[in-house]
């Protein structure tokens, strides 16, 4: 971007590159004085931020007024305390060793969006929940728990002689909601469930949970799922 056209100096300190959550990618000023210059700058934001499109990506000086600054807004985040509970609560569950958490120094309690952690069942344990990779999505939300259950649970659910519900992963998640928690998902075939698994729902904000907001399989039939709305 030329500022020939644009002589007219704008004020110029400390702050003038700055912004919360970016920096500036590329700069072209002139300085006049040690406290005022003409030119542009232009930012980016860091990872789990992204710049505001109402105002772009560029600062400039123009006729001794600087435009609007740059913002970058975050793109999401799921609570660091809902990890800590189900860590907390979860059986049979450990660590890898393999996660990004991504967090800002304005916000502690947030883990940004693309953050996930890696776990797996221990010995003797086997996973009849989500993907053992817990990630946070864009939209602020936990991908579907893990359940490592013992093995002599699920071969005792697998006894089970009622009769069972049709069952896809797509169940576990509703129009702006999702599952979380659930139980009685068969393995290692993930299309049944047994009579009496049940799929308990949520809705992220700002809707609210119209119906039950447990679905149960009884004897092969499911009962109503809630929506949110």
């Amino acid at each position: 971007m030329s500022n020939n056209n644009n002589r007219v100096s704008c004020a110029f300190d400390a702050t003038t590159l700055n912004i919360t959550n970016g920096y500036a990618s590329n700069v072209s000023l002139s300085y006049t004085s040690s406290n005022t210059a003409t030119g542009w700058a232009q930012f980016a934001c860091v990872p789990g931020f992204a710049l505001d499109s109402t105002v772009g990506s560029l600062y400039v000086c123009n006729n001794g007024v600087w435009s609007t600054k740059p913002r970058c807004l975050s793109t999401g985040g799921c609570l660091f305390s809902t990890l800590q509970s189900f860590v907390s609560k979860a059986t049979g569950l450990m660590t890898t060793g393999q996660s990004q958490l991504m967090q800002t120094s304005q916000n502690t309690s947030i883990v940004l969006s693309g953050s996930y952690i890696v776990f797996a069942c221990v010995t003797g344990y086997t996973n009849t929940g989500g993907s053992l990779n817990l990630t946070c999505s864009s939209s602020g939300v936990w991908s579907p728990y893990p359940n490592c259950v013992s093995n002599t649970q699920t071969t005792t659910m697998s006894s089970n002689s009622a009769a069972t519900c049709s069952y896809s992963s797509n169940l576990l998640s509703i129009a702006n909601g999702y599952a979380s928690t659930w139980s009685g998902i068969m393995t290692p075939t993930g299309i049944q469930a047994l009579s009496g698994a049940t799929i308990t729902y949520m809705c992220t904000p700002p809707y609210n949970l119209v119906g039950n907001s447990v679905m149960t399989c009884n004897n092969g039939v499911w009962s109503a799922q809630p929506v949110c709305l």
